[in-house]
């Protein structure tokens, strides 16, 4: 897939609700939640005019686990538009570490990550 299919693909993902769906599917979430061995920080990003408070972005993701216990096959199912974050989850995501799966297994696992950003950096203590 050219690189402007997949960024216009990105971009025309709406979300539904600020949120991505989190509230939505809490129960698909709580149960990937019980299978993650090891997480990976998602580091919000600054940009070159922040602003006090930010803006809160989400993408919610989708995906299958492979034996290694590695997430694959994965899938942007909503996003709230902010292309950054989509391949900053991508990126964490692929860090993470989850129970493997049994050999022939398929079954759909979600997470949403939910973030501020553009957020003024605190000041140094």
């Amino acid at each position: 897939m050219p690189a402007w299919t997949l960024i216009a693909a990105l971009a025309m993902q709406a979300p539904s609700s600020k949120d991505c769906g989190a509230a939505h599917r809490a129960r698909k979430i709580a149960e990937t939640h019980r299978v993650v061995l090891a997480t990976a920080p998602l580091e919000p990003y600054v940009g070159e005019m922040p602003t006090p408070a930010g803006h809160r972005e989400c993408v919610r993701l989708t995906f299958s686990i492979d034996s290694q216990g590695r997430a694959v096959d994965l899938h942007v199912s909503e996003s709230s538009g902010d292309f950054v974050l989509v391949l900053d989850a991508r990126r964490a995501l692929s860090r993470y570490r989850f129970v493997p799966a049994v050999d022939g297994a398929s079954k759909r696992y979600t997470l949403v990550f939910n973030v501020t950003e553009n957020r003024w950096p605190s000041a140094p203590p």
